[in-house]
């Protein structure tokens, strides 16, 4: 049988104001070690705090909001992992921080890239894996029970979350499901806990901070980029959701990469 794990995005860097309030939906697995305590995911309405003295893994699939009291630097990997590993039962799932990953982290951090201080170098990397290797084999059996989720659902979530540009209306949405609009809009609440078009705003706000926190993009650019149809729309949207305009979220959490 084979066991293939590639690593997606790896990084050790400061979160900044990004992790407050944004919704993600998990498409690869994700590991997290936080230096201190002051950020939590909530998934399924139930807040989870991160610890410093625990690693937490995210499965595919698992629907989650960010928040944070203060800024904090984080370990992070995403990682993929061939069949029958993935898909998974979605959640987060915590494992000691002990000597092994402790070992390993520190090692992975002390090779970073020196041209951008945020990667790893090839050693690194391989330490990355390592890392990743080891916790996943820490993950309870039931992990890999099959997803609740409904996979229409998933599909219509990962639709809306890849290309938050895209208008989704109820009536396409329903009808790539094989639903009817009604029979669709219950099923996803039922699923999601919010409405299809709650949580496509909520993707779009969470694209929208990700672009304005971590690059240069006009935000006549990212209105386009985020499915709305003017600036002032956006804007406007942006500041109901955040209580920030989109200039001063920008200026508040932008940080050097």
């Amino acid at each position: 049988m084979k066991f293939k794990l590639e690593i997606d995005k790896a990084e050790y860097i400061p979160i900044g104001n990004s992790w407050n309030g944004s919704t993600y939906l998990n498409h690869s697995w994700r590991f997290y070690h936080n230096n201190s305590s002051g950020t939590a995911v909530t998934i399924e309405g139930k807040r989870i705090p991160l610890s410093p003295q625990r690693c937490q893994i995210l499965s595919p699939g698992t629907l989650f909001i960010t928040d944070q009291s203060r800024n904090v630097t984080q370990f992070y990997v995403h990682f993929s992992v061939v069949p029958p590993y993935d898909p998974a039962q979605p959640g987060l799932f915590e494992i000691p921080f002990d000597g092994m990953l402790r070992d390993l982290i520190e090692s992975a951090k002390h090779n970073m890239s020196k041209s951008d201080l945020h990667h790893f170098t090839p050693r690194g990397l391989s330490l990355v894996s390592s890392i990743c290797c080891y916790a996943f084999a820490k993950l309870p059996d039931t992990v890999f029970e099959p997803a609740k989720l409904d996979r229409r659902i998933q599909l219509s979530m990962r639709k809306m979350e890849q290309s938050p540009q895209l208008p989704h209306t109820i009536e396409k949405l329903a009808q790539e499901a094989g639903l009817c609009r009604a029979a669709f809009i219950r099923l996803f609440k039922s699923q999601t806990g919010r409405t299809p078009y709650a949580l496509l705003s909520e993707f779009r706000i969470t694209e929208a901070k990700e672009l304005l926190a971590f690059s240069d993009t006009p935000i006549d650019i990212i209105s386009q980029k985020t499915g709305y149809r003017d600036r002032f729309h956006f804007s406007r949207q942006f500041k109901s959701k955040t209580g920030q305009s989109p200039a001063a979220y920008r200026k508040r959490s932008q940080t050097p990469r």
